[in-house]
């Protein structure tokens, strides 16, 4: 199996994607300054950080408004914005596992169980 981290040795780890908001830009800090990612697991941890970007503006429109908010029949049903970051968080979770990185907190990224990962190395 080859490795999906980069064996190169690489100074400066990528900056973070433009757009993303200061709790993802910190999570993708975290990752790349300890890892190096091939290029196409760097594009499966930005749709992390965006999905989790999501989950976020979608659970400040449910504090804002409410969790429950009145439908066209003037019924009250939940806000929108609960099923939105539910998703969003979901699919973080899953984008991160997919990276399998070793040492992220379980309840970060829950790794699958059966899959061989292979060997890591830090950077120096």
């Amino acid at each position: 199996m080859t490795s999906r981290l980069r064996s190169t040795t690489r100074n400066d780890p990528p900056p973070a994607p433009a757009g993303l908001r200061p709790g993802q830009i910190a999570l993708w800090e975290s990752i790349v300054g300890a890892w190096r990612l091939e290029p196409h697991m760097e594009r499966v941890l930005e749709a992390a950080c965006r999905e989790l970007d999501t989950a976020e503006v979608a659970e400040e429109a449910v504090a804002a408004h409410g969790a429950f908010v009145r439908g066209r029949n003037d019924g009250l049903g939940a806000h929108p914005g609960l099923g939105v970051a539910r998703s969003s968080r979901l699919a973080a979770a899953r984008l991160l596992r997919e990276l399998a990185l070793p040492d992220v907190p379980p309840e970060v990224s829950r790794l699958p169980r059966g899959r061989s990962y292979p060997s890591y190395d830090r950077p120096s």
